[in-house]
């Protein structure tokens, strides 16, 4: 309406109004305006459903899966020895994003999945008294990560050079595969507890909360203090 000419003659390109081809007089901007103005809706919506998918449940065999996310990370933390509690100092991560089609929107949605790993493996700790009823149901009693939490430091590279023809765009997902990075700051925690005690630890008990931190410490402390007295009373 506002360049009264019919739809098919219009059309948007790096955010520009084009007009049979060529820029218009009408800005994105006043565009967006109008609409809006005119009560216009201006949202859209796509829905993609990956091809060459099929799964036997009875078999147990088949293809669920177009394609796999590959990626690393590496954490550092430190601990509190006294308290038992725990930093997440820095967390660099490389992902296999296919190719981002907005490098913003994929960093935020990597960095909210390490929010939800590290939540997973450090503090959300369910809880349930004997006949089944959660006592762990509430933000006092539930702790979830918060940016107080989160590490300072958190670098995030795209894996290049990577083609998946198998999703628009060549791009890959990146909504939940980048929550397994949170398990880098569990390990990154033992880590910790092992240079704290000078043992290494084989301990899988997620989430590792100060109360778990804190008997380690203790128990590697107790069994250091046997293993010196044992000594002693050889040496005797």
């Amino acid at each position: 309406e506002l360049l009264m000419v019919d739809l098919d003659k219009v059309d948007i390109k790096d955010g520009a109004v084009l007009l049979n081809g060529a820029p218009s007089h009408i800005s994105w901007e006043q565009l967006v305006e109008a609409m809006s103005a005119s009560r216009q809706d201006l949202s859209a919506h796509g829905f993609y459903a990956t091809p060459t998918l099929e799964y036997d449940m009875k078999t147990e065999r088949g293809k669920p899966f177009a394609y796999h996310v590959y990626g690393a990370a590496l954490a550092e933390a430190s601990i509190d020895v006294l308290r038992g509690t725990c930093t997440i100092d820095r967390v660099t991560i490389v992902h296999d994003i296919g190719e981002s089609i907005d490098q913003s929107v994929d960093i935020g949605q990597i960095e909210g999945a390490l929010a939800q790993g590290l939540g997973w493996a450090l503090l959300e700790d369910l809880r349930f008294e004997p006949n089944g009823k959660p006592i762990s149901d509430t933000l006092s009693t539930y702790k979830v990560p918060d940016i107080g939490f989160m590490p300072p430091g958190i670098d995030i590279e795209f894996l290049p050079g990577i083609d998946n023809p198998f999703a628009p765009y060549n791009s890959k997902a990146v909504g939940e595969p980048p929550l397994q990075y949170g398990r880098a700051g569990y390990f990154a925690v033992l880590e910790a507890i092992r240079a704290a005690t000078g043992k290494a630890l084989e301990y899988y008990d997620l989430p590792l909360i100060p109360e778990k931190i804190t008997k380690l410490l203790v128990l590697e402390q107790d069994n250091n203090k046997r293993a010196t007295a044992n000594r002693i009373r050889t040496k005797a």
